[in-house]
């Protein structure tokens, strides 16, 4: 496993103290904060204005999990202390760290048999295909995806994976569930493996394509298990590994309801720093509210809703809102997000037992169209030498009107050929 090469404050110990399970089929269903291990002390996240508050945080604090380059810090503290640190003149906030996890819809679907070479239906409406057609494939362009890991043996990844790291507890905190330790997707998960296929599996002779099949795929390990849960902390941990080494796009298909402090803290780090940020929507919608939410409502989930993500609703084949997109003014674009074929570990937790074990399946959720816009910014970056920012616009401006609300489609659904200008 890769080291994290912090060039601020470092890392005392590995994020992600006990295991806490977020869930990986529904929004907001996560078991909350992390373990703790005594009834007296709570993990918690602090953010401070001034080396004070600094030091007024590390003096109540048995344990340190985390000090961030951001003027915040992960720790375990008196239950006790936390009320009066957070009135400390020099604590911006206190917060318990929470766990998140993957946005996916749960449904079980059948693995797919792919032999020869298949363009996704994603790619193709998107036009990424066409982009690649005129050389557009994100050579040069360095993607994290920030999940369950990567699939280092997956014919269609293998090749375009490069370094990255894990944020989650070590072997010994979760050695009873069998999963490994480094950056490889759990065992039976998938959610890592299938959502770097729509970023950038390779085009080669068998399987599938994704938006930038040139683009390096790092895996940055943030969610562990089974139900895929990751601590906010972690998290954070993660985004802000990503800007230290220069990556140009975070992929997020991850997400829970409510600010985060921390997480706030992290991407606004990360985005002043050049990374271009791509979370999912979230799965909160018609199908989870009844009636759904209205133009003054919104149901989109943290780290997406944040100003400096772009948040990424879904859209099925035929340009229309996937019913378990999440609405609300955050939204900035939608992309393909029902029944995406991508990528897969062998056996998985959302495929029936029928023979052949093949590794590609079809699952939905904002969590798969959010990396159809990660790949896109993977080119214009990388092909086009766009910064984080002049990629956004041009999302943004080249996004194709799809006829939803705006609350549903932002500027409107990925249009990547527009994007780069290819006819």
């Amino acid at each position: 496993m890769a080291e994290p090469q912090y060039t601020r404050r470092g890392t005392l110990r590995t994020v992600g103290s006990g295991f806490a399970v977020g869930s990986l089929a529904t929004l907001g269903t996560g078991t909350g904060a992390a373990t703790q291990t005594t009834a007296e002390t709570v993990i918690v996240n602090v953010g401070y204005a001034s080396e004070s508050g600094r030091r007024a945080a590390l003096s109540r604090a048995s344990t340190v999990d985390h000090e961030f380059g951001f003027d915040a810090l992960t720790a375990r503290i008196p239950e006790s202390e936390i009320d009066t640190l957070a009135a400390h003149r020099d604590i911006r906030y206190v917060e318990e760290d929470r766990t998140l996890g993957g946005i996916v819809t749960p449904q079980i679907q059948p693995r797919q048999q792919v032999g020869e070479h298949r363009v996704p239906y994603g790619v193709s409406v998107t036009g990424a295909d066409a982009a690649a057609e005129r050389g557009y494939t994100g050579s040069g362009a360095d993607v994290a995806v920030l999940d369950t890991g990567i699939d280092s043996t997956h014919p269609d990844l293998a090749t375009n994976r490069g370094k990255g790291t894990a944020f989650v507890p070590g072997v010994s905190d979760i050695e009873e569930l069998g999963l490994p330790a480094g950056q490889d997707d759990d065992v039976r998960v998938s959610h890592g493996t299938h959502v770097a296929g729509v970023v950038g599996a390779n085009d080669n002779d068998t399987g599938v394509v994704g938006v930038s099949p040139a683009a390096t795929l790092h895996a940055v390990k943030v969610l562990v298990g089974v139900l895929g849960g990751g601590s906010a902390a972690s998290i954070a941990a993660g985004v802000e590994f990503v800007a230290d080494q220069g990556w140009d796009v975070a992929n997020l298909s991850l997400g829970k309801s409510g600010q985060i402090d921390v997480l706030a803290d992290a991407v606004t780090d990360a985005y002043e720093r050049g990374v271009l940020l791509v979370a999912a929507a979230g799965n909160d919608g018609l199908l989870e509210n009844d009636p759904p939410a209205s133009d003054a409502e919104s149901t989109v989930s943290y780290p997406a809703a944040f100003e400096e993500v772009i948040a990424v609703g879904a859209t099925d084949r035929n340009d229309e809102l996937a019913a378990f997109s999440s609405v609300g003014p955050e939204v900035e674009l939608v992309a393909p997000g029902t029944d995406v074929l991508s990528t897969a570990l062998p056996i998985n937790i959302y495929s029936n037992a029928e023979e052949p074990f093949n590794r590609y399946i079809e699952l939905s959720g904002t969590s798969f169209a959010a990396p159809h816009v990660a790949g896109a910014g993977a080119l214009l970056m990388g092909d086009a030498d766009l910064s984080n920012v002049e990629a956004r616009e041009r999302l943004r401006e080249t996004a194709a009107d799809v006829g939803l609300r705006e609350v549903q489609q932002g500027h409107g659904r990925l249009d990547v050929a527009a994007a780069l200008g290819v006819e």
